[in-house]
């Protein structure tokens, strides 16, 4: 680690996530690049996460901070990009942890493309006895301006293989309060600059019932939030039917009444595979019963 001037800050926001945390820290702590600080954030965690950060904080000296109450992940987020010292800025879950050289291959790029803000790789999903499920893989993983990928999500960046240039991130003024996952700020960051692509698995994403990725009906509804504040784009039509098909395909597959209202504004993709699959799920779980 660089505790004096770091070209990289790596944040670690913590919570609740004992059973993880110390394989995470000692991921960032043993990357074959060493230009960085790390900061690790715990979010008032229950359930003995402090005893073991503060361990390794003993003996790596990095900067960790312990909330004495929760007060979210945005306001994590935000407190991260305040007290970052670095050029780059990248973060990984405190129950996920990166390969080796993640650091070193992104660092690499970024110098070698200053007009880039963002630089994203790929993520093996693992389960949380760390058997590895697959890559996490995109016909759209691609180097360039990247905005109509992500506001349609036919490209979902995984946060943890991610490395931003703070000073992109600032600008746009970081994370947005409210909201539970990073869609905004990506959207805000796409809208300005250029995304790159490395075409290497950059972390080990761990897929458990605890994610926020799980609590579908929230995050649903922050992203037609979010869709909506671009309107005025060309992509935006397409973007909220998207956002519809996503809707009938979820709430089918829970056999929830909900799906029915979705199912209208998905008929744009009619003769599209992922329709005709919710379209059954629909009649299964929920127009047949």
């Amino acid at each position: 680690m660089n505790l004096e001037s770091p070209l990289v800050t790596v944040r670690i926001p913590s919570y609740n996530h004992a059973r993880f945390v110390e394989k995470t820290i000692l991921a960032v702590l043993n990357q074959t690049f060493q230009d960085f600080e790390l900061i690790v954030i715990d979010d008032c965690s229950t359930d003995g996460s402090d005893e073991i950060i503060s361990r390794l904080q003993e003996q790596h000296n990095f900067t960790y901070i312990r909330h004495t109450e929760n007060k979210g992940i945005t306001y994590s987020m935000n407190e991260f990009n305040t007290l970052a010292r670095g050029k780059y800025m990248a973060g990984c879950g405190s129950d996920d942890f990166w390969e080796p050289n993640k650091l070193e291959l992104q660092v690499a790029f970024m110098e070698a493309n200053p007009d880039f803000a963002v630089c994203y790789g790929k993520a093996m999903q693992i389960t949380e006895d760390d058997e590895k499920v697959g890559e996490i893989s995109s016909d759209s993983y691609r180097t360039g301006w990247l905005f109509d990928e992500i506001i349609t999500k036919k490209l979902s960046l995984v946060a943890p293989t991610t490395m931003m240039r703070l000073e992109a991130l600032r600008e746009v003024r970081g994370y947005d309060s409210g909201f539970m996952e990073d869609f905004p700020m990506w959207l805000k960051l796409a809208d300005k600059y250029q995304f790159g692509f490395i075409d290497e698995v950059l972390t080990n994403y761990r897929v458990h019932p605890g994610n926020l990725t799980r609590q579908f009906e929230k995050r649903m509804a922050h992203q037609k939030q979010i869709i909506d504040a671009y309107k005025h784009k060309p992509i935006y039509k397409e973007a909220n039917a998207l956002w519809h098909l996503r809707c009938f395909a979820l709430y089918s597959r829970n056999g929830m009444k909900e799906a029915k209202a979705h199912l209208q504004p998905s008929l744009r993709f009619l003769f599209t595979k992922p329709f005709i699959l919710a379209f059954l799920m629909y009649l299964k779980n929920v127009a047949l019963k």
